[in-house]
């Protein structure tokens, strides 16, 4: 993943985490974790197993719990 990519991610996440709300999932039936997960990592893709699988369970601990998570996740994609 080059920087560029990496960088669309963080702006992604940051974006899902900010407009996150805990009561969605039980008040709005069409929302979904899952697919706010694959709206960010959409720009990772294609960089084959090492990417996006491997980001999942972090992404999704950002939206939900920004400020526990998010160095792990600058950390993983600025290798």
């Amino acid at each position: 993943m080059n920087e560029k990519e990496a960088d669309q991610v963080l702006q992604r996440v940051a974006v899902l985490a900010l407009l996150h709300d805990p009561e969605a999932a039980a008040t709005d039936p069409t929302y979904s974790l899952a697919a706010d997960i694959d709206w960010a990592l959409d720009p990772v893709r294609d960089i084959g197993d090492s990417g996006p699988q491997g980001l999942v369970e972090l992404v999704a601990r950002v939206i939900l719990d920004p400020t526990g998570s998010r160095r792990d996740l600058v950390a993983a994609l600025h290798l």
